[in-house]
């Protein structure tokens, strides 16, 4: 899995995972089986990527997001349904 992204100010990074077995997907929702693939999506603050998540829920079912401050500290885990 990459590394975690260099973030500053408020921005965030999410992560996103299958609700029923916790495994991680990348940023085009394929399973996460490699370090090249690209598993953060990072925005400039919370409410944008709240706002992402979101509409992105209504499309992808059975999704956790983790959302992390730029000390890599859990601010939120939303399971959208």
């Amino acid at each position: 899995m990459e590394d975690f992204p260099k973030l500053s100010g408020s921005q965030v990074a999410i992560l996103r995972a299958e609700s029923s077995t916790g495994h991680v997907y990348d940023i085009e929702y394929f399973l996460a089986t490699s370090t090249n693939q690209k598993v953060y999506a990072v925005f400039d603050n919370k409410e944008m990527a709240f706002r992402y998540i979101h509409e992105i829920a209504k499309l992808r079912k059975g999704f956790e997001y983790i959302v992390y401050d730029k000390d890599q500290k859990v601010i939120e885990v939303l399971t959208p349904e």
